[in-house]
């Protein structure tokens, strides 16, 4: 199936991205923690996409991420317990030009996660193309870096990455974004 071309023009951003790092073995305690504090029903463990627990952040506040786009505006509304890993890309292609926590590339990651998890551009190979399409423009906007956009491509366009998005069933109990498209 041949994949529509988007072309992100432009990102504006409201909110900060204010994140706790959830610890090997603490996710329990962050489970009750949200539900007393925030009202907020987190999955269970098995229930969450990410591999490597020791890479999970949740949300702490509201943050909202617009793309000025040639398909219209798509605004993502990220709520408290949004749970990221951010850029999940394999170390081979990571190289010197980033790390997980690289300010050019949060942004891109939160969009990339809230894509992958939750199929907001479709379950389908197309959705996967687009969504990694959206994160390759991204990070070429916010690093004004085309190898680092290209390379953290790569990464999330793996055979394995593709089976994985084709594969995992969301669980829309816990969805903690939205995406509407103007």
């Amino acid at each position: 199936m041949k994949t529509n071309k988007i072309q992100v023009n432009k990102i504006s951003v409201f909110g900060n991205i204010d994140t706790r790092r959830i610890f090997p073995g603490e996710y329990l305690a962050t489970k009750y923690e949200f539900s007393t504090k925030y009202g907020v029903t987190l999955p269970k463990s098995s229930d969450l996409y990410l591999d490597n627990d020791s890479e999970w952040n949740i949300l702490l506040s509201p943050l909202t991420i617009y793309l000025f786009t040639n398909e219209g505006i798509y605004r993502y509304e990220f709520g408290i317990g949004f749970i990221t890993d951010f850029a999940s890309i394999p170390p081979i292609f990571r190289g010197a030009l980033m790390d997980n926590d690289d300010l050019d590339v949060l942004y891109a990651s939160l969009v990339h996660d809230a894509n992958f998890a939750h199929k907001l551009l479709g379950a389908d190979e197309e959705g996967f193309h687009k969504a990694n399409s959206i994160f390759r423009q991204m990070v070429k906007i916010q690093s004004h870096h085309k190898l680092k956009a290209f390379l953290m491509w790569l990464g999330v366009s793996s055979s394995v990455g593709k089976s994985r998005y084709v594969t995992f069933n969301p669980k829309d109990k816990y969805i903690r974004v939205k995406l509407t498209i103007d």
